[in-house]
């Protein structure tokens, strides 16, 4: 089971992970063909449902152009 903080992180993470992808005007299909997951993966992280790798967040800090430690900048709500 996961803490409080660590659900506060991976709600981070997918919020970021989100709002590159809005800004970029692309599907969670789109993004998940670039980063070799399905749809359904994409939008699980993006939700906090599930923790994705360090490699899968390397994917997406590559394809978006920024660098990955954007994804580990905490903005707990």
């Amino acid at each position: 089971m996961k803490t409080d903080e660590e659900n506060k992180f991976l709600r981070s993470v997918g919020v970021r992970i989100r709002s590159e992808r809005e800004k970029l005007g692309i599907s969670q299909e789109a993004l998940g063909l670039e980063v070799g997951l399905s749809k359904n993966q994409v939008g699980r992280i993006e939700r906090a449902q599930h923790a994705t790798s360090v490699l899968i967040l390397h994917r997406m800090a590559i394809f978006f152009e920024i660098d990955i430690k954007t994804f580990f900048v905490f903005e707990y709500a």
